[in-house]
């Protein structure tokens, strides 16, 4: 009788080894994990603490308002050249140098009321609300910055404070803007003025010497927000103009005088405005002599198209001194008579070669 032994075969491997030996592995396996996601969490933890670091730091060095200072400061030096390299406004007249130096008179007591920054964790974007004087008189505003990518990014200003100026004239290409020589728009013509760029501040327009017209300086605050504000440059007529033109009328009466004719016409464009009808039957004249006697008085009217004309305010006078006769075979009998004709000038003025010129 053969007895089978309980133990089993000694070549197969004890369940309670396997099972042992299978829960030590996954044990070892998670304190690998475990220590897998401590160093990921510590790296992390170090990324973040960097980036906050380096956000600090940002934040430390570039200020949402240290550009709007700065700008302020430029103006206040009336430094145009600075005010460029601070990149608001290009290739402006204004800021080319110098062009601050005069006639221009810069905000002051600036105060930064509020920073205001937005954009996520980055925060990329930042409104600084700001109040100023300008000439006395209190104004607001809000400015927007932006920075961009990278580790450590200064502020830029995204719109300049400041407003444009649309510079309206019938009579001036361009006018003194402070000290900028900025071009003009004739009114209601096409294409529609842009204007020029004025950070803000009380500005003094005047406009170039010119014989025929003058204007009188103004004075225009751009403050810094607001819709285009448009300028009507204010144009009288200059008031050495009229003697001119009273110079050249009294020539041309004088060279009219010169003949000798009733209806005397002289070898220019203008017209002798004065003639002579006699009333009575006088067939045969002779002697015909002009003498003024009374110059008119004139005034220069400005239109509202800009043209200047010429108006008489009061009348002058040409006498006429002359013979005549019936009588037509010598030896004739001569009768000397004389006449008066009241005189009036109209026309208008235009400028020829820097000269002004009576268009009659």
């Amino acid at each position: 009788m053969i007895v089978l032994d309980s133990v089993g075969d000694p070549n197969e491997p004890d369940p309670d080894a396997v099972a042992a030996a299978t829960m030590a592995r996954l044990a070892a396996g998670r304190r690998q994990l475990r220590i897998r996601i401590l160093v990921a969490g510590i790296v992390t933890i170090g990324l973040v603490g960097a980036a906050a670091r380096a956000l600090t730091v940002e934040d430390l060095i570039y200020q949402p308002d240290t550009p709007v200072r700065d700008l302020f400061a430029a103006l206040a030096d009336r430094d145009a050249s600075r005010l460029a390299d601070l990149g608001p406004c290009g290739l402006n007249p204004l800021c080319q140098p110098g062009a601050l130096a005069s006639g221009y008179e810069p905000p002051t007591d600036l105060h930064i009321n509020s920073v205001t920054t937005t954009g996520g964790l980055r925060q990329n974007r930042a409104t600084v609300a700001i109040s100023y004087q300008i000439a006395g008189t209190p104004q607001t505003a809000i400015i927007t910055l932006e920075r961009g990518t990278g580790l450590l990014r200064p502020w830029q200003i995204v719109d300049p404070p400041g407003q444009h100026l649309d510079i309206r004239s019938q009579h001036f290409s361009s006018v003194q803007l402070a000290g900028a020589q900025v071009p003009t728009a004739v009114p209601d013509r096409l294409p529609a003025s842009v204007g020029v760029w004025a950070p803000p501040g009380r500005y003094t327009v005047t406009a170039p010497a010119d014989p025929l017209y003058v204007a009188s300086p103004i004075q225009i605050i751009a403050s810094a927000a607001g819709d285009m504000q448009t300028i009507t440059v204010p144009v009288t007529v200059q008031p050495d103009a009229v003697n001119e033109i009273t110079r050249q009328v009294r020539a041309q009466l004088d060279a009219c005088a010169a003949i000798a004719s009733f209806d005397p016409q002289v070898d220019t464009p203008l017209s002798c405005p004065f003639d002579y009808t006699p009333t009575d039957y006088q067939p045969f004249i002779d002697s015909v002599r002009w003498t003024i006697t009374r110059y008119p008085e004139v005034r220069l009217d400005l239109a509202a198209d800009g043209a200047v004309t010429v108006h008489t305010t009061s009348p002058g006078q040409a006498q006429v001194t002359y013979r005549w006769t019936t009588d037509i075979i010598e030896p004739r009998q001569w009768t000397t008579a004389t006449g008066r004709t009241d005189i009036t000038v109209s026309g208008g003025v235009t400028e020829k070669d820097a000269e002004l010129v009576w268009t009659g």
